[in-house]
């Protein structure tokens, strides 16, 4: 019998991996240890399953956080007194690591409909600012996907 949760890790990086010129990295150590590697080429997509719900006999809810941050880079040798933008990409690390979780989510959901899987509606994304020991940006994306035992969700991955 075929592993839901290995199943859903497999679906979620094929999606990623799907028309993404973007990111260079993906991994599912959850978003406090995206930074462990110092040889990790940012951006990093980061699929980590925060927990499972035993809903029925044959259906088990899984609660996932897909990440997807980019290393911040400071301008040091430019003097920025502008306060709002800083000196620094953050808001440039923002907009395009959130358009690539609203992307990923996208066809996550439309291949969840396609297989008849229940899936969160309206995710909440959450911004990933400074965290660890690099500096880096981003948004997590909480996410909830009612799988039934023994679906396959990704023929080949």
């Amino acid at each position: 019998m075929k592993s839901p949760y290995t199943e859903f890790l497999r679906y979620v990086k094929s999606k990623i991996e799907t028309d993404s010129e973007y990111v260079n990295t993906i991994t599912n150590k959850g978003s406090l240890n995206l930074d462990d590697n110092k040889g990790t080429i940012y951006p990093i997509f980061d699929v980590f399953v925060d927990s499972i719900v035993m809903a029925e006999t044959n259906v088990i809810l899984i609660n996932a956080t897909i990440a997807c941050v980019n290393q911040r880079d400071t301008n040091k040798q430019e003097t920025n007194t502008d306060n709002f933008f800083g000196n620094d990409n953050e808001v440039d690390n923002l907009n395009e690591t959130l358009m690539e979780v609203h992307r990923v989510w996208g066809q996550m959901a439309d291949g969840f409909n396609d297989l008849g899987i229940t899936a969160s509606k309206s995710p909440t994304a959450e911004p990933i600012l400074e965290e660890g020991k690099n500096l880096h940006d981003g948004w997590g994306m909480s996410i909830t996907v009612e799988v039934p035992i023994g679906v396959t969700l990704c023929d080949g991955c």
